[in-house]
């Protein structure tokens, strides 16, 4: 409730209720979701680096398709939506749950 929120915040306690952690393949979804969001896409060095997965070898027969139809541009070591993309980044980012 607000009242329980606001005494919790009165005492200086955690105002979370349910708290998850999360798996390292959920971490990797989301940093790959949160990434391709941002308009320079995602370092893929940076993630492989961080969880130990190489994105392109692991999603790219998925991703390759959406790269050949306009959607992802593959640059180097970044991965990230073209204007026409943004468009369907649902169904991009859907590859990676």
């Amino acid at each position: 409730s607000t009242e329980e929120y606001v005494s919790r915040i009165g005492r200086r306690e955690s105002t979370a209720i349910d708290i998850r952690r999360l798996a390292a393949d959920e971490r990797l979804g989301d940093a790959l979701f949160t990434g391709l969001r941002l308009n320079d896409g995602i370092d893929l060095s940076a993630i492989q680096a961080r969880y130990g997965v190489d994105v392109w070898r692991r999603y790219g027969g998925e991703l390759d398709g959406f790269v050949h139809q306009g959607y992802l541009r593959h640059e180097g070591a970044r991965l990230r939506l073209t204007r026409p993309g943004m468009l369907l980044a649902h169904e991009v980012m859907a590859v990676f749950v």
